[in-house]
């Protein structure tokens, strides 16, 4: 699916659908409770038919954990204003006693745990979220974030080489824009 056409009316029916099943009533993602909740659901409800669509439910996760790690770690005068003006989503730090694997907490490490109860998120996928989140729900959210700063550092941070690829394809799709649409 699309992200502009799932994210963000779609996505908050299904994050009322994780709420509703899950033990854990907190947005903070426990990997354990999770990994109990997916397999239940495996098992229980026929898979994952109740989600509209849970591979794009958990790439809008992984991309807004990336996007709040990355604006903590360098941007942090602007992550409490992204917390407030973001919609809710599942915090993959608020875990302390368990890990998703090898002991991270990254969000490629959400995405790779998920792979374990067959919810397959692809490069391309991640690839258009991360764009979508990056210049249709951020830029707008905080007009005066300066987004090219924060995909030039991450493609420096080696907790998120999943996305440089992708990153530099967007950074090279800005110059290209920015040199054909120059700036008044």
């Amino acid at each position: 699916m699309e992200p502009e056409n799932y994210f963000p009316e779609i996505y908050l029916d299904d994050l009322i659908y994780f709420i509703k099943t899950s033990s854990n009533k907190s947005l903070d993602l426990c990997p354990l409770l999770l990994g109990e909740q997916l397999l239940g659901q495996q098992l229980r409800n026929g898979g994952y038919a109740k989600y509209v669509s849970i591979e794009d439910f958990f790439t809008c996760h992984y991309c807004m954990n990336l996007i709040s790690q990355g604006i903590h770690s360098y941007s942090p005068e602007f992550y409490i204003e992204w917390r407030e003006k973001i919609v809710d989503y599942l915090n993959i730090q608020g875990c302390h006693a368990h890990s998703f694997g090898n002991g991270g907490s990254r969000p490629i490490d959400l995405v790779n745990f998920l792979h374990k109860f067959d919810v397959e998120i692809d490069e391309l996928q991640i690839g258009n979220y991360i764009h979508h989140f990056l210049y249709e729900v951020l830029q707008p959210l905080i007009p005066e974030f300066p987004v090219a700063d924060l995909v030039e550092n991450l493609m420096l941070d080696p907790d998120c080489e999943e996305i440089h690829s992708d990153l530099l394809e967007i950074s090279k799709a800005r110059d290209i824009y920015f040199s054909r649409h120059p700036q008044s």
